[in-house]
């Protein structure tokens, strides 16, 4: 039995490149499933035993059958490419067939998931996340969700610190023919209007940091990151000011740690990318966790192992 460490992400994805790398090195077998090559590319043979569904996966580069398959690390990946001689239904019906074939085949493999995709669609919803996150006891900002703009302005009025307006869930927008990114906004309370009644609105607490923390956090371990940008000015968003940050590895602590765990376990996620703000009294604040975060970056600017967290939550390893 050869066992495999299965990576399901883009063939240009940082974070996956590292861990294939790193297991690779370890004298594991690991191999990449990028989705899009599916069905055209790639192809599974499925059939149904006592134990569940015998057969395997080929992708362009290799074959590995089902019952190797001991660990996935799924990430964020291209959709399926059905044939492009496919009319829009055709393709539709095919996009729908590949997922529920090839995703339900994969989840139903006696495997070690980083992180399963049933929990990670479940934590996309930032509600479910903010009372989980509630409960675990991690600092949050005054936060309200809802399309009622006169209870939204009282909402705004009342938060001495100011406001701000993200999105739940899409965070591109588009308008004809151009395409946005939603970043974090400051909201003054002349600016809720009838449009809120459009669709649910989340306005939180305008939290003035001193810098925000990104943290790669698996149920053995955390590595995290101070993000600071040049100047010494915080930003609402700093995706939106890559060029002007500074990093610096750094330890969180021990009791923001283990609510952080306590909160993976309650998602059922084996990992996540926690962002945090730093206010200048110390006071650390949660504002999301994402199950498919980005951290290759943090990893090459400041060294920080994240890679060994990933690596050592899909073989077992202890630290």
């Amino acid at each position: 039995m050869s066992e495999t460490v299965l990576v399901v992400a883009s063939v240009d994805d940082g974070e996956a490149d590292r861990v294939l790398n790193e297991l690779h090195r370890r004298g594991h077998k690991a191999v990449l499933l990028d989705l899009s090559w599916f069905p055209q590319h790639a192809r599974i043979v499925g059939q149904l035993g006592a134990s569940g569904w015998e057969g395997h996966l080929a992708t362009p580069y290799t074959t590995i059958r089902f019952e190797d398959i001991r660990a996935v690390y799924h990430r964020r990946c291209p959709p399926f490419e059905p044939a492009s001689t496919m009319n829009e239904h055709e393709r539709r019906f095919a996009m729908v067939e590949n997922r529920f074939a090839l995703g339900g085949i994969l989840a139903s493999l006696p495997t070690r998931w980083i992180s399963h995709p049933a929990a990670m669609a479940d934590a996309e919803y930032k509600p479910l996340q903010l009372a989980i996150a509630a409960q675990v006891g991690l600092p949050l900002p005054d936060t309200w969700i809802g399309n009622d703009p006169e209870r939204a302005r009282s909402f705004v009025t009342d938060q001495a610190n100011g406001t701000v307006y993200k999105a739940l869930m899409h965070k591109l927008v588009s308008d004809q023919s151009a395409v946005g990114l939603i970043h974090t906004n400051t909201v003054d309370v002349d600016e809720i209007d009838e449009r809120v009644r459009a669709a649910p609105h989340q306005f939180q607490e305008l939290i003035h940091a001193d810098h925000d923390v990104r943290a790669l956090v698996t149920r053995n371990g955390c590595e995290a990151v101070a993000v600071r940008a040049h100047g010494g000015k915080a930003f609402l968003d700093h995706r939106h000011h890559y060029e002007e940050l500074r990093y610096e590895r750094i330890h969180l602590d021990y009791d923001l740690v283990a609510r952080s765990q306590q909160m993976l376990a309650r998602l059922n996620l084996a990992s996540g990318v926690f962002d945090f703000a730093v206010t200048s009294t110390g006071e650390t604040v949660f504002h999301e966790v994402n199950p498919a975060g980005q951290w290759a970056w943090l990893e090459e600017e400041t060294g920080a192992p994240m890679t060994t967290l990933i690596c050592d939550a899909l073989t077992g390893a202890t630290t």
